[in-house]
């Protein structure tokens, strides 16, 4: 037989073909590669869904002894796997007549008769054994061939797909560097942290001095962040009884911003600061007719940068027709630098995908990051 056409494959999915077209490709389909491969491809079939079912779990489904997430697994996959479901269905037609006959009242069914129709079950248990046994060292090939993490991602309500080279499908009308981005943060579960997080990283390992009067005062955010945001909000743990003045500075320590004298442990400047700078901040702290400032010399600044213009365009134009996808997202967050939004888009992702070690490797790294937006800085 020829190799498949697209229109073949497409109704064989959708299973309109009548019973002997059926069969006839379902035994092409298992005799081909080529054609295989095309049909997984272009049906999206998650790679878990790709290999047949073993007899132990063909039997325990059947007999109900698999959990809840193992049976709809299971269940799922003889929907889509006209083999499988095949010997679903007979494991348990054959199943149904043993209990039936197990019923009858043992004065009206004789001896001989229980033990023909056990032999005749034990006969087909044998080559439902065998059948599906002789497929099992082609299903171990396939595992080692596709990797745990390729196959189908659920993204919000999109589904991505991988092929086995790393191509994703389900992406349609992204921009081809940020495909090739999700491609490669994916295939390495890896996102390289931009340059511009290299000189805002505080270091705490300088004396931050004692506290005054039994109480301390921590800087919590901005610290050691990029911020999408040109108007941030500044973030500290206050001192009971304490006023509060904050002064920001650019990257050549020259005023960009400061507060008057308040009571609140948070701020917003009232104008913009400039994308794409770097910037400092110091909370000057008054009570009891003291005043003191955090963080204090020798300690390390408290930086922070706004983001570039160029990075703020590429993700809000993103935003516009990706903002649901939490897998394209959360790599654009991670390559323009703002971190705590890419672990949340990411953590999203990967509560969707509890299976998907690709997203977990991609998670993890970035919860590994050294960069922490409420890096304390005390006095």
């Amino acid at each position: 037989m020829a190799h498949l056409t697209d229109e073949q494959i497409v109704s064989y999915r959708a299973r309109s073909l009548d019973a002997a077209e059926l069969l006839c490709l379902s035994d092409h389909l298992a005799e081909c590669g080529d054609c295989r491969a095309r049909f997984l491809e272009r049906c999206a079939i998650p790679m878990g869904l790709r290999l047949h079912l073993t007899y132990d779990q063909i039997a325990a489904f059947v007999d109900g002894q698999l959990s809840g997430a193992e049976a709809e697994s299971v269940n799922t996959h003889a929907m889509e796997c006209v083999e499988c479901g095949g010997h679903v269905r007979e494991l348990r037609k054959l199943k149904g007549e043993i209990e039936a006959v197990a019923k009858q009242p043992k004065q009206t069914f004789p001896l001989w008769r229980f033990a023909t129709i056990f032999a005749a079950a034990a006969a087909c248990l044998l080559i439902l054994f065998l059948v599906i046994r002789r497929r099992e060292p082609e299903q171990q090939v396939a595992s080692v061939e596709a990797p745990a993490q390729r196959g189908v991602i659920r993204d919000g309500a999109r589904t991505i797909s991988m092929s086995p080279d790393g191509k994703l499908a389900g992406l349609d009308g992204l921009p081809d560097p940020m495909r090739a981005a999700v491609e490669q943060a994916l295939a390495t579960q890896q996102i390289a942290a931009p340059g511009a997080l290299s000189d805002i990283t505080t270091k705490r390992d300088v004396l931050m001095g004692a506290p005054v009067s039994g109480e301390k005062v921590d800087l919590l955010q901005p610290v050691s962040v990029l911020v999408e945001t040109q108007r941030p909000q500044f973030r500290w743990k206050p001192a009971p009884g304490a006023e509060y003045q904050v002064s920001v500075y650019d990257g050549q320590f020259q005023p960009a911003a400061a507060s008057k004298w308040i009571r609140d442990a948070e701020w917003t400047p009232a104008t913009d600061l400039r994308r794409g700078v770097r910037y400092s901040w110091q909370l000057t702290v008054r009570r009891n007719g003291s005043e003191f400032t955090v963080p204090e010399p020798p300690a390390p600044e408290a930086r922070f940068r706004v983001l570039g213009a160029a990075a703020e365009s590429e993700l809000a134009s993103l935003r516009g027709t990706w903002r649901d996808s939490h897998v394209v997202m959360g790599v654009a967050y991670a390559r323009a630098g703002l971190m705590d939004e890419a672990r949340q888009e990411l953590q999203a992702a990967a509560d969707q995908n509890p299976d998907a070690a690709n997203l977990a490797g991609l998670l993890n790294s970035l919860k590994r990051a050294p960069v922490n937006s409420a890096a304390p800085q005390s006095r």
